[in-house]
């Protein structure tokens, strides 16, 4: 823990380390980084109350634990399953690069959400996202997608669209293009 801000909290595991110390998580973090190669389960971490921004970064990980209940600021990287519900109070979502992307088809995207970003997950469609009207920021490179849902062109907020490394289709090319004014 740092000493300058006692709410910060980054837990970065040793190699080969495989379980998470509870010791150090508390009530009064705001800010936690979990960062460990080799750790495939997480504690419940509901119970942190305070914590509104949250990154974890552990490759081996399986499902994603409970999460704390006012998170506003989620990053996940390299991680497994996303199951279960996202708290409604998340404004920023950063999913990249799971093992299992496919999961992601059960992922139910909270109202309160401006920030997505599902780059690297190798997604071919995302169809299956009911994205809310609060979408600013949607970042979706380095995916396969070939064409966007009709719903993604009803975002009335939506000012940034990122799409870099994509297999779009010409006629999906234009069309963001007209709407966007995103050129390939």
């Amino acid at each position: 823990m740092s000493p300058m801000n006692q709410n910060y909290v980054r837990i970065k595991l040793r190699k080969n380390q495989s379980t998470l110390p509870v010791e150090k998580l508390n009530d009064q973090i705001t800010n936690l980084e979990i960062l460990g190669d080799s750790i495939e389960t997480l504690p419940s971490l509901e119970h942190l109350h305070a914590c509104e921004s949250l990154m974890i970064i552990c490759p081996e990980l399986g499902d994603l634990p409970k999460l704390p209940p006012q998170l506003k600021r989620l990053k996940l990287k390299k991680g497994g399953r996303i199951k279960g519900e996202l708290p409604d109070t998340l404004v920023s979502l950063q999913i990249s690069a799971l093992r299992k992307s496919e999961d992601m088809a059960q992922l139910k995207l909270p109202a309160s959400l401006e920030v997505l970003d599902l780059s690297a997950n190798q997604l071919e469609s995302v169809e299956f996202l009911q994205f809310g009207t609060r979408i600013q920021r949607l970042n979706l490179d380095q995916n396969q997608l070939t064409t966007l849902p009709a719903s993604l062109y009803q975002l009335p907020d939506l000012l940034h669209l990122s799409l870099d490394g994509n297999p779009l289709l010409d006629e999906q090319r234009d069309k963001i293009y007209k709407k966007f004014g995103i050129w390939f």
